[in-house]
């Protein structure tokens, strides 16, 4: 099972997988991976943003995760940026 975590900005994502993994993401187009970890860049838009800004979502198989598939991670990140209820991760 799957668990995943919401970060905005190319900023913040390099500090905390620098903090949490000691290295940086590595992209090929909008999809990167660090350690276990798969991080896909999505472009999405909060209530309390002026326009689309870059929102990383990461995840990774986990023991207590909850979520069987990415495309379902995914619907829900979304929804969840999108009517301001997500929690964001920061460095």
């Amino acid at each position: 099972m799957l668990t995943y975590a919401i970060i905005r900005g190319h900023a913040d994502l390099v500090k905390y997988c620098e903090k949490r993994w000691g290295e940086r993401p590595r992209f090929i187009e909008t999809i990167g991976h660090v350690k276990e970890c798969t991080v896909e860049l999505h472009y999405w838009k909060s209530p309390t943003d002026d326009g689309y800004q870059d929102y990383y979502l990461l995840y990774m198989e986990h023991p207590n995760g909850k979520y069987s598939s990415n495309n379902q991670i995914c619907d829900l990140a979304r929804e969840a940026v999108e009517t301001g209820k997500a929690r964001l991760l920061t460095a």
